[in-house]
């Protein structure tokens, strides 16, 4: 699991009493302690009386990496995995040629890639919009919009949850599961299913690396913050793996298998890229320098084969894009909400999105949320 948009990251140095753990992921303020691990979040849940739902404990059953670092990288862990983040198999439900309307929402700051991604999904799973099938003949209206009041109070409470700027992928995780957590307790003593909790959201966190890749100490991108952010970041995978959040990790994903998630009906994803790829143009065959790494979120909402969404993607490549589409045996794009750029939407190729995707850095992070019809009781 890797960093995001590189910024200094705030180290104050808060007590290491439990209770300022037990606080960690509810409170406003960040805090560092001797390395010691403890599960603050865990016991959080214990101090508050609060057991998770079924629907998260289930989905983690098949999917979790061990307490051991055991891996999980086989298409049968894949299988079972892809089949409880869909409550059903992948050959089953919708085919896999479309995409879903996600609200573009720009990021403010150079540091919050992940936080107007996560609240892009968050307001995904509030509103109404559905699948669109990318070979229907209406197109999709592509829009940008701000913040209302409560998603900036929304944000602003994200923000003092994670208590720093130097955010990583399980981060992004942990503020998920915090507000699905959070969410369900409501759900329960109002009968509200209107909003995201583990009643009608499951997800999915897979990664080549479980904890903080020690060979990215040393690079430019991670190496002012990588010494505080690797104890905090081991802190929190050892918090995930007592709670057997869902999670494939360590997975070598193939980039086939991120397609065939992204690409179904209610499933999108957070993917961690580099950005200095995704935004490039012009001869991808040059070698990328890895030392320039610019670690950046988008979400893919799935995939479309539109023409006009094709001739974009090759555009965005590349200017010879008649060339590109005739060598394109996918014939498909990439549906993306960029929180860095002005555009609502982003199509891109495959090629172009594998490669920003693997680089050196990312360690394939993603994270796969979907929706689906609140269980009723």
């Amino acid at each position: 699991m890797a960093l995001t948009e590189m910024a200094d990251s705030r180290n104050e140095d808060f007590s290491a009493d439990p209770t300022s753990r037990l606080l960690y992921w509810r409170s406003s303020s960040s805090f560092s302690d001797n390395g010691t691990s403890t599960s603050g979040f865990s016991r959080l849940l214990a101090c508050c009386g609060i057991s998770r739902k079924p629907i998260a404990s289930d989905l983690a059953a098949s999917t979790s990496v061990s307490s051991s670092g055991n891996e999980s990288d086989t298409p049968a862990d894949f299988d079972a995995a892809a089949t409880k983040l869909l409550k059903g198999s992948l050959s089953e439900g919708s085919t896999s040629r479309c995409f879903t309307h996600v609200t573009h929402i720009r990021q403010t700051e150079t540091w919050d890639c992940g936080i107007a991604c996560l609240m892009m999904v968050l307001r995904w799973l509030r509103s109404k919009q559905e699948i669109h099938d990318s070979s229907a003949s209406s197109q999709p209206s592509f829009i940008s919009t701000p913040l209302s009041p409560l998603e900036v109070i929304e944000r602003k409470l994200l923000l003092q949850k994670v208590g720093t700027q130097s955010i990583w992928t399980v981060d992004l995780v942990m503020l998920l599961e915090a507000t699905l957590l959070q969410n369900s307790s409501a759900d329960d003593s109002s009968g509200n299913n209107n909003h995201p909790s583990h009643n009608n959201t499951t997800y999915l966190f897979a990664s080549q690396v479980m904890g903080a890749d020690l060979s990215h100490s040393t690079a430019g991108y991670y190496q002012n913050a990588f010494a505080a952010d690797s104890v905090r970041v081991q802190r929190i995978c050892d918090d995930m793996i007592q709670l057997q959040l869902p999670m494939l990790c360590p997975f070598d994903m193939a980039f086939h298998q991120l397609i065939r998630l992204v690409s179904r009906e209610k499933c999108i994803a957070i993917v961690l890229v580099d950005n200095g790829i995704l935004m490039k143009r012009g001869d991808d065959n040059q070698q990328h320098n890895s030392s320039i790494y610019m670690g950046h979120y988008v979400i893919v909402s799935g995939i479309s084969q539109d023409a006009d969404h094709l001739v974009a993607a090759a555009y965005n490549e590349d200017e010879n894009a008649m060339t590109l589409l005739e060598d394109d045996v996918d014939r498909y794009c990439l549906v993306v909400a960029n929180p860095g750029v002005a555009d609502p939407v982003m199509f891109v190729t495959p090629r172009k999105f594998e490669q920003a995707w693997r680089a050196d850095g990312t360690d394939c992070d993603v994270l796969f949320v979907t929706k689906h019809e609140p269980v009723t009781m």
